[in-house]
C-alpha cells in the first residue's frame, strides 16, 4: 500500500475548528449590526412621531393665530372666532380631543359649513398609528381670551415611543391690541432714516 503524503490539503478537525474561530469573531460583529439596526429604527420611528406632532400643532396654530375669544372647554377643546380672510363673519372653529379613541378633531361650530375633520387616525396620512394625550391630560390651557398653550403628547402604537410638544398660540388680534395701546398711551416709534 501507498500512502499519498504529498497530498494538500484539509482535514475535518482543521475545517471544524476553522468555522468556529469564525463564528467566535462574526457572533459580536452581527450583535453589534443587530443594535445598530434597532436603533435607527426607533431613531426613524421618533422623527417620524416627532414631524406628526409638529404637523398637528401646526395646523392648529395656523388657524388659531387669525382667532379670538378662544374659549377652553374641559382641558380638551377650545372653540374661538375664526377671523381668517374668506370665512362668514361669526364663524366659529373648535379643535377636539375624542376621548373615545384619543384622536383629534376639527370642526365648524357655527355656521356649520363642513363636517368633523380628523387631523390624526387611520384616515389622515401618517396618522393611522398615532394617538394623542391618551393618559388623558389636557390637550388645551387658557391663558386669556388672545393666547392658549397647546400641551400634545403623542404616541405610536406601533413602537410606543412618545412625544410631547408645547407651544403658546397667541392670536394676531392681541399683537394688533397691544400695539394700539402702545399707541394710545402717547408711546411713539419715529421713523428712523439712514443716510449713507
Amino acid at each position: 500500500m501507498k500512502r499519498f503524503c504529498s497530498q494538500k490539503g484539509m482535514t475535518l478537525v482543521e475545517l471544524i475548528v476553522g468555522m468556529m474561530i469564525m463564528l467566535i469573531i462574526l457572533e459580536p460583529m452581527a450583535r453589534m449590526l443587530k443594535v445598530a439596526v434597532e436603533s435607527w429604527q426607533q431613531g426613524r420611528a421618533r422623527i417620524e412621531i416627532q414631524h406628526n406632532a409638529r404637523y398637528a400643532v401646526d395646523l392648529m396654530r395656523r388657524e388659531m393665530t387669525f382667532g379670538t375669544n378662544f374659549v377652553v372647554e374641559n382641558g380638551n377643546s377650545v372653540v374661538f372666532d375664526d377671523l381668517r380672510e374668506g370665512r362668514p363673519e361669526n364663524a366659529k372653529t373648535r379643535f377636539c380631543l375624542n376621548s373615545f379613541d384619543n384622536k383629534l378633531y376639527r370642526e365648524p361650530v357655527s355656521p356649520v359649513d363642513g363636517s368633523r375633520e380628523p387631523m390624526t387616525g387611520s384616515n389622515v396620512p401618517n396618522f393611522a398609528h398615532v394617538v394623542v394625550n391618551k393618559n388623558g391630560e389636557p390637550l388645551f390651557y387658557q391663558v386669556d381670551n388672545y393666547r392658549v398653550v397647546i400641551d400634545i403628547i403623542v404616541t405610536d402604537l406601533r413602537s410606543n415611543q412618545s412625544v410631547r410638544l408645547r407651544t403658546m398660540v397667541c392670536s394676531i388680534a392681541a399683537t394688533v391690541n397691544a400695539f394700539q395701546e402702545t399707541e394710545t398711551s402717547e408711546t411713539r416709534i419715529e421713523s428712523i432714516s439712514f443716510s449713507e
